[in-house]
């Protein structure tokens, strides 16, 4: 039915427009998933400073005429359902999409002036196309769309042609702000003037992502990385203007975070009772906590308004109608309005400005001689006119576990004084025995087992042998290298010691090392064989730390990075696939007179591909190699990767790390 493959389109452009807002991480022989969700820790630290967020007073908004909490617009009746609403000074504007008789796809956008009830525009096409999507109105009618395939914007303005802009380079998500103002919003802000530059508003290279900024505020809410094994992140409220932290909130990173008014809301599950979710409510200035609900089972999560409302809906079943369902966040009183829209099914909804009031597209479903059709209404909300008659439950505050760590056996002692050595002269964590299990929960690649397991004395003997190996790189890297590893608030690098990394999957392959990022920390775990048989993979793995700590502050160009590579060269990404032989050894080292990798491996990321650059540079230097060094001096494709690579880590460093490595720099000067 002509219902069915709308909500099929619906699913298929929702997940397509889901942004990725990071990058993963890699390990030597796997691939490493760097993020695990987790809680934030007990103790939190608030600055000193006494930064509040800047109040502004905004116009006076227009509003339009209301009788009673809701008012359902007669100039807009449109086909198909609803994918996006946006609101922007007195306008709103809908995204659409329908099918026509021939069952292709169709979407539209249009433009709604709440105030007089007036559509005043619709941007109609041929065929949906699935990677344009709405990010906001302008208060001067400008519909804004997002289009991630092409990597650009497009900009419909009220009167005149339809532009595009190309997102500026390096751009992961893009947002929009209430005054029309476009944002690159991930871990720093920046600004997109109209020419597409970008100024950079905002920059800590301890946060973890960034929930929301309230512009009107100078104001973010993020994820502040933690020191602890156990808590990945803590929320903060961090002043836009100085980057100072004002204070943390203690909330498990799952949470989702919401703008109220003067308030801030914590969405997040509930523990104790499954479908259900929690609303935490904090001051926005201060973060002191006002009070927390349980949410019923069948209600989505909350949308909030400028007035401290938040507004769901409820879906119809045999006992009940469709509904809007409204929350005073103050107070949890709820109340429920039944719109006059006949079939009404589901909506999407956005806060209209600073007014307290809401916008609503209702999607609602017609069957007319067998046919079924979907059709739209707009209507406007204004929560301060509805009866509040009922309320939320009273819910309990989060409180973080406790930290627990693992503690390893008498048995292991003398190897503890050797770590412990190691840790003071190169200024790095190290984790032996049953102490890698606390990183257990960090890598979903590889599970390190403890070299306590099915402990024989030969293990101790096999762990001395690899912390002296350990050494004997860890010596080869320029003073105050691992220093830099190490974040203002802590951190740094740990090298966990395994007896062998499982593969998580269940599969054939088998990582020599994993490489992740957790917290402030660059974690690095390699097998003991790795470390007696094979000093490569230290390298490889330190270099994978290196990237990840890097783009801490300069992410690595990927696109600048392909153009290295052949001419329509694509990764593998399939380190299963991998292992089975499954790659093409062209264009490496020892098949191609000018080779663009070192080794199969090479292709299959392309961190991997970074990594093995190291890692060969390293070993052929040490073995003495000087074939590699002679074929290097020629490979004007790989010497392109080197240069590459020589630059960006100069950035950070000051220097190119691996020419300051002694049986390097012999043969460095001649093949560069």
């Amino acid at each position: 039915m002509k219902a069915k493959r709308i909500l099929a389109l619906i699913s298929a452009l929702t997940m397509l427009t889901a942004v990725s807002c990071g990058k993963k991480d890699s390990s030597s022989k796997e691939e490493s998933v760097t993020e695990t969700t987790t809680t934030s820790p007990t103790t939190t630290t608030t600055s000193a400073t006494t930064t509040t967020p800047t109040e502004t007073t905004p116009p006076e908004p227009e509003l339009p005429e209301m009788t009673g909490p809701i008012k359902i617009m007669e100039s807009f009746d449109a086909p198909g359902s609803v994918l996006a609403v946006m609101t922007g000074g007195r306008y709103a504007a809908v995204q659409t999409i329908d099918v026509d008789e021939n069952n292709d796809s169709l979407t539209a956008f249009y433009l709604v002036d709440v105030v007089s009830d007036e559509l005043v525009a619709s941007h109609l096409a041929d065929e949906v196309k699935y990677s344009e999507f709405l990010l906001g109105v302008r208060s001067d009618g400008t519909i804004v769309t997002s289009d991630f395939a092409d990597e650009q914007l497009k900009f419909y303005p009220l009167d005149g042609e339809a532009y595009t802009m190309k997102y500026p380079k390096e751009t992961v998500s893009i947002a929009m702000d209430t005054k029309g103002e476009l944002y690159s919003f991930y871990r720093d802000i920046e600004r997109i003037s109209e020419t597409g530059e970008k100024t950079t508003l905002f920059h800590r290279e301890d946060i973890s992502n960034l929930q929301f900024a309230d512009f009107d505020r100078d104001i973010v809410v993020a994820g502040l990385l933690a020191e602890s094994l156990s808590h990945e992140s803590e929320f903060c409220a961090i002043s836009l203007e100085s980057g100072k932290v004002l204070y943390t909130v203690d909330e498990p990173s799952e949470a989702q975070v919401s703008y109220a008014g003067d308030k801030m809301v914590f969405s997040r599950p509930n523990y104790d009772e499954r479908d259900s979710h929690t609303l935490s409510v904090y001051d926005l200035k201060t973060g002191k906590p006002e009070g927390c609900y349980i949410d019923d089972p069948d209600d989505d999560v909350y949308t909030f308004s400028s007035g401290g409302y938040g507004m769901t809906y409820r879906v119809k079943d045999e006992d009940k109608p469709f509904g809007l369902k409204l929350l005073d966040i103050s107070s949890g009183r709820t109340a429920v309005l039944e719109p006059d829209v006949e079939n009404a099914s589901w909506c999407m909804f956005k806060a209209f400005g600073a007014t307290g009031l809401f916008v609503c597209a209702i999607d609602s479903i017609h069957n007319e001689d067998e046919d079924v059709s979907a059709h739209i209404k707009l209507a406007v909300i204004d929560p301060a006119q509805a009866d509040y008659t009922g309320s939320l439950k009273e819910g309990s505050a989060y409180t973080s576990p406790a930290e627990q760590h693992h503690l390893i056996g008498e048995q292991l002692g003398e190897a503890r004084s050797m770590a412990d050595s190691l840790e003071e002269k190169y200024g790095i964590d190290i984790l032996v025995g049953d102490e890698i299990l606390d990183l257990e929960k960090i890598d979903a690649s590889s599970i390190p087992v403890s070299i306590e397991k099915d402990f024989y004395p030969y293990r101790l003997e096999e762990l001395m042998e690899a912390l002296d190996m350990l050494d004997e790189a860890l010596a080869l890297y320029p003073e105050g290298f691992f220093e830099r590893f190490k974040k203002e608030r802590g951190g740094g690098l740990i090298i966990g010691i395994s007896s062998e990394l499982e593969n998580a999957m269940g599969g054939g392959f088998s990582a020599a090392g994993i490489t992740c990022r957790f917290g402030l920390w660059d974690i690095i775990c390699l097998n003991t064989t790795a470390l007696k048989y094979d000093l490569g993979a230290i390298h490889h793995e330190l270099w994978h730390a290196v990237e990840d700590r890097i783009s801490l502050d300069t992410p690595l160009s990927e696109e600048d990075w392909l153009k290295l590579c052949p001419e329509c060269f694509e990764y593998f990404w399939d380190f299963e696939g991998y292992n089975d032989g499954n790659v093409s050894n062209a264009d490496t080292f020892f098949q191609s007179d000018d080779p663009f990798f070192i080794t199969t491996y090479s292709k299959v990321t392309p961190m991997e591909d970074r990594a093995t650059l190291i890692e060969d540079l390293f070993l052929s230097g040490m073995n003495d190699d000087t074939d590699f060094f002679e074929k290097l001096e020629s490979s004007t494709h790989l010497q392109a990767k080197y240069d590459f690579l020589a630059d960006w880590s100069k950035s950070f460093f000051g220097y190119v790390y691996w020419e300051k490595i002694p049986y390097i720099a012999e043969y460095w000067s001649s093949a560069a």
